[in-house]
């Protein structure tokens, strides 16, 4: 998408649509997608609900505000073969894949090692906005948005002898809830935790290269 759009407020209660403000990640990007005259595409969207806050203060390239985005809550986005517009979080890994043995692999076959294993996940939210508190003797929270510094904190804690683990970089999330953000980095860490074995098997009577991940120790 080749395309740049100046939006001067496009956090959570920065565009609203009749008497609904935009609140989470979905609503933001419809939005966006219609400023910058995105059409044609069937739009499908599996991305966390939670209420985020994000802003754009210059002229900015789409893609860059749809990766951001996307990569706020764990997830990204591409448009497949049949010409879908997808917004997805990556999916969390379940217990073990497809185990081969070696007398189950038709011919010759080799696998790496996933490096940069992650003992625990830094991640931040509250970029950008946060509910104003209430004030002395006041029953609840002002209905606006403020500017302030972001929340940092740490999820997980993995320890095996045998594993060498990286710090890991601050995962920035837009979540105005730390709960939201801590789904997400629960999600990256059960990706990054953990090895995985990348098994190539070369199949002779198709001549092509399959790709199996293993997951595991």
């Amino acid at each position: 998408f080749p395309v740049t759009i100046a939006v001067p407020d496009s956090n959570v209660k920065g565009v609203k649509v009749g008497a609904t403000w935009f609140l989470t990640t979905q609503q933001i990007i419809t939005e966006i997608l219609s400023r910058a005259g995105v059409t044609g595409f069937t739009t499908q969207f599996d991305l966390p609900t939670g209420t985020i806050g994000y802003v754009v203060r210059e002229t900015t390239n789409l893609q860059e505000i749809l990766n951001d985005l996307c990569a706020g809550c764990g997830g990204y986005w591409l448009v497949d073969r049949l010409g879908v517009l997808k917004f997805r979080r990556f999916p969390t890994v379940s217990g073990l894949g497809e185990v081969f043995t070696e007398r189950e692999l038709i011919e010759t076959f080799s696998y790496e090692t996933g490096e940069n294993l992650f003992s625990s996940i830094n991640y931040s939210y509250k970029n950008n906005w946060t509910k104003i508190q209430p004030g002395v003797g006041a029953s609840a929270a002002i209905a606006a948005f403020v500017q302030k510094d972001a929340e940092q904190a740490s999820f997980g804690s993995a320890s095996n002898p045998e594993l060498i683990y990286v710090t890991s970089p601050f995962i920035k999330t837009y979540f105005d809830v730390q709960a939201d953000a801590q789904t997400v980095a629960s999600a990256i860490f059960n990706i990054y935790s953990e090895p995985r074995k990348i098994y190539s098997i070369t199949i002779p009577f198709m001549n092509t290269l399959v790709l199996v991940i293993v997951t595991g120790k």
